[in-house]
């Protein structure tokens, strides 16, 4: 089995006689951003193989060494548009990878099972040159010809991915279009760093999916964790859930062991990959728990082999644990990665608007989506009141979920909107008892706004927490 090989994601200054003023990055209708320039974007992506790239301070992604890839790991992404600016400041190379499965560490492994969308303009082979389908399909030369900017300045891919056909526009024009025989419509997307002497730059990766819905994120990434033991103290629970798969948690040798996750929240659960080490499980068992305390077994086996488990389960809880009962080896459980997949609230951390705060200004709209049930929204004491989430894209909805504080909404809406102005009801109720109003809908839209018009109570509408699942 491959091992990840943790390549290096540095924050630096580019160096000013490389790159030339990058042009601002911008932003496109309906497109959300993987990487946007900053740090924390970029964190949430993996560097398979040698080299990395350099964060510059105007954004740019820098790369030095290789072979390697920079790929995002939380999504797969099928029927989709991703635009990506790419530079090189001289006869450089790089691609663009898309539709491949998880590398596993292997950088070479996306060129076998995925597509590149090559960046070279002088390779002597038309099928390795700028715009095409590494070793598949040349571009139209005449339209690349037309359409590419020099070296120094900023191009721009827009790689249309439905099924298994390939459109590859530069800078606003199509200049390939390719029917793969590769299981390409379901995938992860990267970027290639080539080598020392193959020096790119990328800024601005942004993706619009249309028609299908992206792999949801891993839940349990950077969450706090508990274990039973540990081996060695450099060696924690934390490391399982690093993002980083050449970090690990290792366990005393011994039966049972566990290590579990708190999400912070609950969630329906529909699969759980467990990266081990070689010191596997051979018998354990998945659990949820909504408190940390009561667990419920959700899968098992008594089979396990080591490698990756990649596990489709059902289930619903805040906590998950792996509960192993029988070493695979004379050693204890070791895992590099324990990833965690369900739904997520999409209204978590986003742009929040209000009717009206209640007096103090302390029970503010961003309290009711931080995720934090101990602080709150509260209105003034008077109908009708709203609050509205801005999702940051145009999403799918299926299910909002409302923990109301004392002062409840008794006669309320659930609006959807692609503006902010203009909205459309999704779902209403003239009923409300207050508690948890767990509701099923169907819409969609970039904005989701509560739109009460009768209070249960002589307060205002207050709400611990205003949750958002869809796609």
């Amino acid at each position: 089995m491959r091992r990840f090989l943790r390549g290096v994601v540095t924050l630096a200054l580019a160096a000013a006689a490389v790159l030339p003023a990058a042009a601002p990055a911008h932003a496109d209708d309906g497109y959300t951003a993987l990487f946007d320039g900053t740090q924390a974007s970029l964190s949430k992506w993996r560097q398979a193989g040698p080299g990395g790239f350099t964060l510059g301070s105007d954004g740019t992604l820098s790369s030095f060494g290789g072979m390697g890839l920079l790929w995002y790991p939380l999504s797969t992404f099928s029927n989709y548009s991703l635009r990506v600016d790419w530079m090189m400041p001289g006869d450089d190379n790089g691609g663009v990878f898309i539709g491949f499965p998880d590398p596993n560490g292997d950088p070479w492994a996306p060129v076998s099972a995925g597509h590149e969308i090559q960046i070279d303009a002088s390779d002597a082979d038309p099928t390795r040159t700028t715009g095409s389908v590494y070793s598949f399909q040349a571009p139209d030369a005449a339209l690349r010809a037309a359409n590419l900017h020099p070296p120094g300045q900023w191009n721009t891919y827009d790689i249309q991915v439905h099924g298994q056909h390939v459109e590859v526009s530069l800078n606003g024009v199509k200049i390939n279009d390719y029917m793969s025989t590769r299981n390409i419509a379901n995938g992860y997307i990267g970027v290639q760093n080539d080598g020392d002497a193959a020096h790119v730059f990328y800024r601005n990766i942004r993706i619009k999916a249309d028609g299908t819905t992206p792999a949801p994120a891993d839940l349990a990434r950077g969450r706090p964790v508990t274990v039973s033991s540990t081996d060695d103290p450099g060696r924690p629970g934390g490391a399982a859930v690093d993002g980083s798969s050449a970090t690990r948690w290792s366990s005393a040798y011994s039966d049972p062991q566990w290590i579990a996750v708190d999400l912070g929240a609950a969630y329906p659960l529909s699969r759980v990959r467990l990266n081990w080490e070689t010191a596997y499980g051979r018998a354990y068992q998945i659990q949820t728990s909504p408190d940390g305390s009561a667990w419920s077994t959700v899968y098992s086996t008594t089979t396990g082999d080591g490698g990756v488990d990649d596990i489709a389960l059902s289930g619903n809880g805040r906590y998950v644990r792996v509960y192993g009962t029988q070493r695979g080896t004379q050693w204890g459980y070791s895992l590099w990665d324990l990833n965690v997949y369900g739904t997520s609230n999409l209204a978590l951390g986003r742009p929040v608007t209000v009717s009206s705060v209640e007096s103090g200004n302390v029970l503010v709209g961003a309290n009711a989506v931080d995720g934090n049930a101990a602080t709150r929204w509260g209105s003034l004491y008077a109908d009708p009141q709203w609050i509205a989430v801005d999702l940051g894209a145009t999403r799918t909805v299926n299910r909002v979920r409302l923990n109301w504080e004392a002062a409840y909404g008794k006669a309320y809406q659930i609006q959807t909107s692609n503006d902010g102005t203009t909205w459309t009801t999704v779902g209403s109720t003239t009923t409300g008892d207050g508690g948890i109003d767990d509701l099923g809908v169907t819409g969609s839209g970039r904005y989701v706004r509560v739109y009460a018009t009768q209070r249960g109570t002589q307060w205002g509408y207050s709400l611990w927490e205003l949750e958002v699942y869809g796609g």
